[in-house]
């Protein structure tokens, strides 16, 4: 009989193989084949100041395939030197910072606007050869769970194929589940949400210990929620240090969020599914990606007694019709309620030297973003399936009633349409 343990350490033993492939010739010619000048001597400084995500496979030092994609985005002196390469685009990186940080200025200005999106997002199965061929022919079916916005705004326009069904508008993941026979090769959903945006500040003077009410209400929110929300010595120990000085709840959070920013430097992480804990894997490395800053600074609010939560699902280019993954923050401050913010562009704005940015994310987030997700590791409305992502659903997720490995696939969600209205008192 074959065990199944054994089957899940030679799928992760495959997975580390595929993300640590780079040996250090091959990781310096991808950097400098994209920047102008980058010398042996520069490569062997970084590697001596382990820039780098490395682990050691087969005997041999190897580096995670997307270092060089992290050295060049968060090494902004760089930029002037890089050259077209397909790791990064500085030009698209800057049009998208400054229409960022033009929208924050008009907001902060006093000005609010509706923003409503029309996304698509597409899953197609591109290779079923690993499936069990043994099933039954005649019942062989996939499952897909795509992921929809979160709230009672949101329209679904469009989906196939049909029947479908759809999570309830506050589902912790809310997706738009699909059973099809194993011919369905394609699953795509357009939907449509609308927001308002403005920007808010929450003054420490009045904000309040938590009601016992909502102590009661917020509990699944104030608690661990292993294997990464864990309370571990380490996060006691830098919370313990910032409530010595003030029991506000919201000069701790902003005292947490200050460390998490100041401390923790981005990075494209390894596949989730082969880190333990990753608020712990940050303080390790001083590194990480949104997700991993978002979980250690909830793991430090929940902690000092603060609700917080993961909220996440795509960030929104505010230039084209392009989407990415992101993970961001909420958590809860009385008489306020439930505020976002986003440690990991806070972090960015830091590292760039802009403070005006850094302090706006942390009480407020830009409207480009689709959220939804409200929480880590929570199951899905409709029926489980074996998941690819162990946290949240931002891309989408497939299963099949068949057994064995899963069938490769593609997932892509664009913009197809935007519009911005102001919003008059």
């Amino acid at each position: 009989m074959k065990d199944a343990n054994m089957d899940d350490i030679s799928k992760l033993d495959r997975l580390r193989q595929m993300q640590f492939s780079l040996t250090s010739e091959m990781l310096y010619q991808q950097l400098n084949d994209a920047i102008e000048d980058f010398t042996p001597e520069r490569f062997q400084k970084c590697l001596a100041a382990n820039e780098f995500f490395s682990e050691t496979i087969g005997g041999e030092r190897r580096y995670h395939h997307l270092s060089a994609k992290t050295f060049m985005t968060v090494n902004h002196a760089v930029h002037a030197q890089i050259k077209r390469n397909p790791y990064f685009d500085p030009i698209r990186y800057q049009k998208t910072y400054e229409a960022l940080t033009a929208l924050q200025e008009a907001l902060e200005s006093g000005q609010r606007f509706q923003y409503t999106f029309q996304l698509e997002t597409t899953l197609t199965v591109t290779d079923d050869r690993n499936v069990d061929r043994d099933a039954d022919r005649n019942d062989r079916r996939y499952y897909v769970h795509l992921p929809i916005a979160r709230g009672t705004e949101t329209v679904l326009l469009e989906a196939s194929p049909t029947p479908f069904d759809l999570a309830e508008p506050n589902a912790m993941q809310r997706t738009v589940y699909f059973d099809a026979l194993q011919v369905v090769r394609q699953f795509f959903i357009r939907y449509a949400f609308s927001k308002e945006s403005q920007c808010k500040r929450r003054s420490a003077a009045f904000a309040e210990p938590l009601t016992p009410a909502n102590v009661q209400k917020l509990a699944p929110f104030l608690c661990e929620k292993k294997p990464h929300i864990v309370f571990t010595e380490s996060i006691c120990q830098i919370v313990d240090s910032f409530r010595k000085d003030s029991a506000n709840p919201l000069i701790i959070a902003r005292k947490c969020y200050d460390y998490v920013t100041q401390h923790i430097q981005y990075a494209f992480m390894p596949d989730y599914r082969l880190i333990n804990q990753l608020p712990m894997f940050a303080l390790t490395h001083g590194k990480g990606d949104c997700g991993t800053q978002a979980l250690l600074w909830i793991s430090m609010l929940r902690y000092a007694g603060i609700p917080a939560t993961m909220t996440s699902g795509r960030m929104l280019s505010p230039i084209d019709d392009q989407t990415g993954m992101h993970d961001w923050v909420a958590y809860y401050i009385e008489p306020y309620g439930w505020i976002e913010a986003d440690p990991s562009y806070g972090e960015e704005a830091l590292r760039l030297g802009d403070e005006k940015r850094w302090h706006y994310y942390f009480e407020n987030v830009d409207p480009y973003r689709m959220a939804a997700n409200f929480d880590i590791q929570s199951a899905f409305a409709y029926r489980k399936i074996r998941r690819e992502d162990p946290l949240d659903n931002q891309s989408g997720e497939i299963d099949t009633n068949m057994g064995g490995l899963k069938p490769d696939y593609t997932t892509m969600t664009k913009i197809v349409k935007s519009e911005k209205k102001i919003v008059m008192d």
